[in-house]
């Protein structure tokens, strides 16, 4: 009974941290705020590995699970609980966003001109950057007191690479948490595509 409940515990804290960065991301495009909102996903996710870190691991991602699930770092089991409760962390921001703050981010209906493929790309790139920073964080490369730091600026470095290209969610939760539609795939697979490339390289190099 307490290993399930501390199994439970795990799953709530991923949703709450998906949840808190998806709103963050949603509330700060809806209200234009001074500070860019890359630097307030960075911040967050940064404060939110120290904060969840000792519980969960921090992912709050599901492109970060899944990879670190590729190069076996977590459970398959740990893993397809922490992607649901992520993705309902997300889902849960966009109703928080959209119905509590009111208004939307205008993902929903926005158009762009950018040919899928660069989308993709530079989505799986920036989830790439992110994993990488947290594929050092688990291999104990840094210090742990720099933990949040290193996995925050990854998060910020990946988004600035998209360059414009995607809406640089990087993150199938907080694409859903935007009001990024289901049906545009490219934010839910490419960052897992480009995140499990990355656990690998990180893998192979540091062998």
């Amino acid at each position: 009974m307490k290993a399930q409940k501390l199994q439970f515990r795990k799953y709530v804290a991923e949703m709450f941290g998906a949840f808190i960065l998806a709103s963050i991301v949603a509330i700060s495009i809806m209200s234009h705020t001074p500070v860019p909102t890359q630097v307030l996903a960075g911040l967050t996710l940064g404060t939110f590995v120290y904060i969840l870190g000792g519980i969960s691991g921090a992912h709050l991602n599901p492109a970060v699970t899944i990879a670190m699930a590729s190069v076996k770092k977590i459970k398959p089991l740990d893993a397809l609980m922490y992607v649901l409760f992520q993705l309902a962390g997300g889902a849960l921001a966009y109703y928080f966003s959209t119905h509590f703050m009111g208004g939307t981010t205008g993902v929903e209906s926005a158009t762009t001109d950018v040919v899928l493929w660069k989308i993709a790309l530079a989505e799986a790139v920036g989830a790439g950057i992110l994993v990488l920073g947290v594929s050092t964080v688990v291999a104990g490369k840094v210090k742990e007191d720099i933990y949040g730091i290193v996995i925050g600026s990854a998060l910020l470095i990946g988004i600035m690479l998209t360059g414009g290209l995607s809406f640089g969610t990087l993150n199938p939760a907080v694409a859903l948490g935007v009001g990024v539609p289901y049906t545009n795939f490219v934010y839910f697979l490419a960052p897992i595509v480009g995140g499990v490339v990355a656990a690998w390289f990180f893998k192979v190099l540091t062998k």
